[in-house]
């Protein structure tokens, strides 16, 4: 009734009356409707404007006389409208909770990386260009040196040194702290064996071996721990790994004088043995006998923990210059006899070796030298740096691949939480979106706004994360000895990339859903 009267008024007066409503009556009353629509009034079909009938077909379509108003809703100040209007209220609880997820997914991306590039670097610096051989005549899966192999034939060792890409040959062979001999034969094996450092006594419950040190390795400063490489016949090296056994520290036993009773091998006796990947098949082995004699000498340096190569059985402990190692083994080869047998029936021969230390021209022909040696007998096992780097490598990978799965459940967990959030937090401004819109307000306004709300709880999870990040790298520094620097950048950048990447993407469909509501719906409702 009320909108019949204000008709028939504005028709008797010749005035305009503007109705500005959200209710469908006053339209059947009107002679023309205008609605907003993208920042435009525009005409609605079945009404005349200036007295002219609209088309169908151009119905909710901007016409020559609608009236436009724009609407330059800038970054910032849709910024600044968001921190105004929005909830005071964050929640705390989702954050936090997303926070913790987003900071593991970060550290467990970057941490085996970091840690096989730490490794890496300290193989890189160890890369010579150094192949150790054995003849593996028992077919065992270790590239050690071990006791029962058979000799390397003089025939079989000028074969290796003629192979094109090898600079030097040397041989391989051990000094223990316990082994057969003439007068132990028939005696039990001891438990353990003992030595002194600085006057005080120690007892190993293992024999430990002295490796030779090559000429070459003297120009290796990396592989100490403490001390330097000294002149040729005056270097006597102690592992830190030994060290660190006993206790004893590394400081304490530098310069001090090491001694205990030596066993080096001067014959061998020949004997046969099961395979181990076959017990009914036989082959030749030969077991070292040893003449015992007292050692004693200073120690010039220490090998670090990180020492790149695994030669002995007995693993790494003592090492001496070649030279010196020579001059003993030699002497006691023709001070001693190999007619006297120690098994009866079982023939004897001189000492002779069952691996070398080979030096190629580069690292490629180390490389490929690997793959000629071994196809030059089915005995031969060939080890070297590049392997180690080989192995370190699909470590990595097996670990990044481990890693990755590990984090994509946390990011996916991220963006779920994050999108129930904002679905709940749009919600809750559903009417304020409905209002914005009835007075002007573009969809890409509302949409420019509700994004900024978002890249407010990534800027809130990046900064909670990288606390935490700090946080967990100072523990692994500590105790694992991660390098601070390197995982603080990595996880950072990750974090960065997450953090935002996640809000964005989990944001996007709550954003797109609200703003693209009708304002009447929102206010009706």
């Amino acid at each position: 009734m009320f909108y019949e009267q204000l008709a028939d008024f504005a028709h008797q007066q010749q005035a305009i009356v503007i109705v500005a409503s959200h209710e469908t009556l006053p339209k059947d009353y009107a002679d023309q409707i205008l609605t907003i629509n993208n920042r435009q009034l525009v005409p609605q079909s079945g009404t005349k404007l200036f007295n002219r009938a609209i088309p169908e077909s151009m119905a909710g379509q901007p016409t020559a006389s609608a009236v436009t108003y724009r609407s330059d809703l800038s970054n910032k100040q849709a910024l600044v409208y968001d921190n105004y209007q929005s909830a005071k209220k964050l929640p705390i609880g989702f954050l936090v909770i997303v926070t913790v997820m987003l900071a593991v997914a970060s550290i467990v991306l970057n941490v085996p990386q970091i840690l096989a590039s730490q490794q890496q670097r300290e193989l890189n610096q160890a890369t010579d260009n150094s192949l150790f051989v054995t003849n593996n005549t028992l077919g065992t899966g270790s590239h050690q040196d071990l006791d029962p192999f058979r000799n390397l034939t003089i025939k079989q060792i000028q074969k290796i040194k003629k192979m094109p890409g090898i600079t030097s040959v040397q041989p391989y062979y051990t000094f223990l702290s316990y082994g057969l001999t003439k007068e132990n034969v028939r005696q039990p094996v001891p438990k353990g064996s003992n030595f002194s450092l600085g006057g005080k006594s120690y007892h190993v419950d293992e024999t430990f071996s002295i490796q030779p040190i090559y000429k070459s390795d003297l120009t290796k400063k990396y592989l100490y721990a403490n001390g330097h490489p000294a002149k040729v016949g005056t270097n006597f090296i102690v592992s830190q790994d030994f060290l660190e056994k006993n206790p004893i520290s590394t400081k304490s036993a530098m310069g001090k004088q090491v001694a205990f009773e030596v066993y080096i091998p001067y014959a061998q006796y020949l004997s046969e043995s099961e395979l181990p990947t076959n017990n009914k098949k036989k082959v030749a082995i030969d077991g070292n006998i040893y003449v015992q004699q007292p050692l004693a000498a200073t120690i010039t340096g220490v090998y670090a923990s990180n020492y790149p190569y695994d030669r002995s059985e007995q693993g790494n402990a003592f090492f001496m210059d070649d030279a010196s190692m020579t001059t003993l083994l030699h002497s006691a080869i023709r001070a001693n006899t190999t007619s006297d047998q120690i098994f009866q029936g079982f023939k004897q021969q001189p000492f002779g070796y069952s691996a070398l230390r080979l030096e190629a021209k580069s690292y490629n022909d180390m490389v490929s030298m690997t793959k000629t040696i071994k196809s030059s007998s089915g005995f031969y096992s060939v080890s070297s740096v590049a392997q180690n780097v080989a192995s370190l490598n699909a470590t990595v990978q097996k670990a990044k691949n481990g890693t990755r799965q590990i984090a994509l459940l946390f990011i996916m967990a991220s963006m779920i939480a994050l999108t129930i959030l904002f679905s709940m937090n749009n919600r809750q401004r559903l009417r304020e979106v409905g209002i914005l819109k009835a007075v002007g307000f573009t969809t890409k306004d509302v949409r420019r706004i509700l994004f900024w709300n978002a890249m407010k709880y990534g800027c809130y999870c990046f900064g909670g994360a990288a606390l935490l990040i700090v946080v967990a790298a100072t523990i692994m520094a500590l105790r694992l000895g991660v390098h601070f620097i390197a995982i603080i950048l990595a996880a950072f950048i990750t974090n960065l990339a997450l953090s935002f990447g996640v809000t964005i993407f989990a944001s996007l469909w709550p954003i797109r859903l609200i703003s693209r509501k009708d304002p009447i719906d929102i206010i009706k409702a």
